[in-house]
């Protein structure tokens, strides 16, 4: 199998306060203190982390048309180990060694069985999907400009979040949100809707594909 040379750090830590780990006017994604952490190395450098779950994501799905609001927001807990890539040497500040009387508070109640999940989740993240190709050329810019995360759903699958200053894109199983400065794309409900400022456009997916363009 290849992980683009991603490795997992054998030592467990955990965060020692309430963390934001990303927000924009989009989206926001914070973890609890005292969740399990491990690092994710390339080339023996920190590009990551796998969090033991704990955490909070909000991403405003919600598109502005001429015809008025489209969409629903994400808010969800998140209770499954989760990854993130980039390069986030703020983190490291508020991160200290785990010790084994540290788990009986916690969902995840060993080193190992947390490390066995973090192995798994690194696995599917690059090899368990038919986009791993993008998801491989998407970490290599993230981890230069922004962050790529990826939750696991209930369906056994990853939601994909991708941000940088300029750029948020989330991919789900029910949905996928582009947003890049005054551009949103949103396919979801068998309908695809494009909105910039004055103008949006509607692809219905449906057996009789049609196209509508509303100016303002």
């Amino acid at each position: 199998m290849t992980r683009q040379g991603y490795k997992l750090n054998s030592k467990v830590l955990k965060t020692t306060q309430n963390m934001t780990l990303w927000k924009n006017e989009k989206c926001i994604v914070e973890v609890n203190d005292n969740t399990p952490v491990i690092q994710v190395n390339l080339d023996e450098e920190v590009h990551g982390y796998v969090f033991g779950g704990n955490g909070r994501l909000v991403v405003d799905t919600i598109v502005e048309t001429t015809k008025g609001a489209i969409g629903e927001p994400v808010e969800k807990d998140i209770n499954k180990p989760f990854l993130m890539l980039g390069n986030p040497d703020s983190i490291q500040e508020s991160l200290k060694p785990l010790e084994e009387e540290d788990f009986t508070s916690l969902e995840i109640k060993t080193k190992k069985e947390f490390l066995d999940k973090a192995e798994d989740l690194l696995d599917q993240f690059f090899e368990g999907s038919s986009d791993r190709h993008r998801r491989s050329s998407f970490n290599r810019t993230c981890a230069r400009d922004g962050f790529i995360f990826a939750f696991p759903n209930e369906k056994d699958k990853l939601d994909i979040l991708v941000c940088n200053d300029s750029k948020l894109i989330y991919t789900a199983t029910d949905k996928v949100f582009v947003s890049k400065r005054n551009k949103e794309i949103l396919k979801s409900h068998g309908e695809v809707v494009i909105s910039k400022p004055g103008k949006s456009i509607f692809v219905s997916n449906d057996q009789c594909s049609s196209v509508h363009i509303h100016n303002s």
